[in-house]
């Protein structure tokens, strides 16, 4: 099984391109139109789209939590430490 990705803004431009050379799918944020939302509204709508939000934005876990979204797919991002607050929103 395959992971579909759903790119944040904040994702550089060079992982999105490697990813995709390595056949990964990914959608970035600005090619579905939601370049300037809240990151709530991203975490809708990636799963939406049955796919895992990629971000390095810190600010969507605390966003998630926050709001108490009920975020089923776990959250993929690169440095970002796990924490008891993302098993409290998957």
């Amino acid at each position: 099984m395959t992971v579909a990705l759903y790119m944040d803004v904040h994702i550089p431009r060079a992982i999105t391109v490697q990813l995709r050379l390595s056949r990964v799918d990914v959608l970035t944020a600005q090619e579905d139109g939601h370049a300037e939302v809240d990151d709530t509204v991203l975490l809708d709508r990636a799963t939406e789209l049955g796919r895992v939000l990629f971000t390095q934005d810190k600010g969507v876990i605390e966003s998630a939590t926050n709001q108490r979204i009920r975020w089923p797919y776990p959250l993929a991002s690169p440095g970002l430490p796990s924490t008891d607050k993302t098993a409290a929103i998957r």
